[in-house]
């Protein structure tokens, strides 16, 4: 049985030249001998939630930006958020997952009477098929982090992989400042 990554953290290295994950962090949302899947929560996209789902428009999400979770199914939507009552898997530090529509009708339902209720929208998801995130970890592909619930709910960027970096201290912030191509250091 594997141990699992699940609620943790996966910053990307700097030598993971896959461009759908350079510099990127990652939230391990399932993770099994199965495989895993996760959610990039670095990438914006260009779009607004009200410009990916008109039926949103009205809501109080509908300013809020849509973010690349990563290349696979990118047509379908999965949600992170901390309202304990909308349900969903427990990812810890009070942030649940989900992809069921009924999830988000709860939710956009919630944040009328809440406002301080945070909710983040993705577009795809990350995935990995039985033994290849372990592969890949093998490889330095990833750091493993703790999940930082403000981070995952406000970060935007490169800024939040040099942030997740710098968190972990040490060599991990000086790889904060590492070149683009390790090469040219």
């Amino acid at each position: 049985m594997v141990e699992t990554l699940k609620g943790q953290v996966l910053i990307a290295g700097p030598s993971l030249q896959d461009p759908n994950f350079q510099r990127t962090v990652l939230l391990v949302c399932e993770h099994s001998n199965e495989g895993a899947l996760g959610l990039v929560y670095n990438r914006p996209s260009p779009v607004t939630v009200a410009e990916a789902m008109p039926t949103l428009r009205e809501s109080s999400l509908a300013g809020s930006r849509l973010f690349l979770g990563g290349p696979v199914q990118t047509g379908s939507l999965f949600v992170v958020h901390d309202d304990f009552s909308a349900g969903g898997d427990d990812l810890g530090s009070g942030l649940f997952f989900g992809g069921e529509p009924e999830m988000l009708e709860i939710l956009v339902g919630h944040m009328e009477a809440d406002s301080t209720i945070a909710v983040r929208l993705f577009a795809g998801y990350s995935g990995w098929g039985e033994g290849q995130l372990e592969f890949e970890m093998s490889q330095g592909a990833w750091i493993v982090a703790p999940l930082d619930r403000e981070q995952i709910l406000g970060a935007h960027g490169l800024e939040a992989w040099r942030a997740a970096l710098i968190g972990l201290g040490g060599r991990y912030a000086i790889l904060a400042e590492a070149p683009l191509d390790p090469r040219m250091n």
